[in-house]
């Protein structure tokens, strides 16, 4: 149960900062927009969000480019500020989560 929990909580959690990451990605075509994206592993009770590389046929290597800038083009960070803002609530809704699921064991 407690592995299920930990799952749903990266999910909805993580899916927020992804969401934040797409409203802060600068549009040109959308590709690197929709490019962005999280997967969690329940096997490792890890989440994983990521921009670039390759989505449907259009490469978007230059996420990169964007997010840290080039000698002629200054940054634009939209992946690192969004993931940054939900540390503290990730870390937070999983410690309350966890709190719960030993509460009603302790109770049984």
């Amino acid at each position: 149960q407690a592995k299920d929990t930990i799952v749903q909580v990266l999910r909805e959690e993580v899916q927020k900062a992804v969401d934040d990451a797409k409203s802060m990605a600068p549009v040109d075509t959308g590709a690197l927009r929709d490019g962005i994206t999280r997967s969690v592993s329940k096997k490792n009770l890890t989440a994983t969000m990521s921009a670039g590389g390759k989505r449907r046929g259009v490469d978007t290597y230059y996420a990169y480019f964007i997010e840290f800038g080039t000698k002629n083009m200054p940054a634009r960070p939209f992946f690192y500020p969004a993931a940054r803002a939900h540390e503290e609530e990730i870390a937070e809704r999983l410690g309350d989560e966890m709190y719960l699921l030993i509460s009603k064991e302790v109770e049984k």
